[in-house]
């Protein structure tokens, strides 16, 4: 007589996006017969004739297959998966005692790769304890739901930019890569000196200042007495007007740090 068999196996399922974990008993597909006592009758020294098929359920695979001959130990056979992952064995030849086929399935697993890069680079971001930010990866069972979050602990001077890839979804049979990107940011100073000693009743209330990123204007301001600053050493008639441009991208788009001046209008 040759039977059939699925080995049942116990897995942890973890849900990222609840932080629940389930432990489960489970088949994880099928085998042809498994339900038939005997699958298949064989008249000593003939071969057999039905199919035996090991078929995994979504998420699963052949782990291993044995075939018990008799009263002997149960042996590992070798196979290769069909395309759709099932797998078909061959036929038995020449039976002379009973077979028990034992089929086993494994759930799949799947990976997450998240990367933390300052915009327009590979380079991965600065933390605020002086580390830079590592690549995390993450696996769990196909099907099962993932999750991923932006830095929160960036260096001074960097903030969210935006994020490329599924940030949350289910693991799938292959790799997921997600990607945040974090902006540099910089302050430019600027400092407008006066010294007309001989026209200070000419000197104008206000300057335009233009701040120009790579020669391209990307702010201004409108400098007056408000912007007045002391400076230790300075002479009578002459005076210093400051201002800070804060918080503009460090880097462009391909990576590539900006080269800022200013002109007056």
């Amino acid at each position: 007589n040759i039977t059939t068999k699925v080995n049942q196996i116990t897995i942890t399922r973890h849900n990222e996006l609840t932080n629940e974990y389930e432990e489960m008993t489970v088949k994880g597909g099928t085998i042809s017969g498994e339900n038939d006592k005997p699958y298949e009758t064989v008249i000593r020294g003939e071969n057999s004739v039905k199919e035996i098929k090991a078929i995994p359920d979504n998420g699963y695979r052949v782990k291993k297959i044995t075939v018990k001959h008799g009263s002997a130990e149960p042996t590992e056979i070798e196979f290769t998966p069909n395309d759709d992952g099932s797998v078909t064995l061959d036929k038995f030849i020449n039976v002379r005692e009973d077979k028990e086929v034992t089929v086993e399935f494994e759930p799949i697993q799947g990976k997450v790769i998240v990367h933390h890069y300052i915009k327009g680079t590979t380079n991965p971001v600065f933390l605020e304890d002086g580390t830079t930010a590592k690549d995390e990866e993450k696996i769990g069972y196909v099907g099962d739901p993932y999750a991923t979050k932006r830095k929160e602990n960036l260096a001074a001077g960097f903030i969210y930019d935006s994020v490329v890839g599924e940030t949350s979804g289910k693991y799938i049979d292959g790799q997921k890569e997600v990607t945040y990107y974090y902006e540099a940011l910089t302050d430019i100073d600027v400092t407008k000196n006066w010294d007309n000693t001989n026209n200070i009743y000419t000197r104008p209330d206000s300057v335009t200042i233009e701040l120009m990123a790579n020669g391209k204007k990307v702010d201004e301001i409108v400098m007056t007495k408000e912007n007045k600053v002391t400076i230790e050493g300075e002479l009578e008639n002459e005076e210093t007007w400051q201002y800070t441009f804060v918080g503009k991208p460090k880097y462009d788009d391909s990576g590539k740090e900006i080269v800022y001046t200013v002109r007056e209008k």
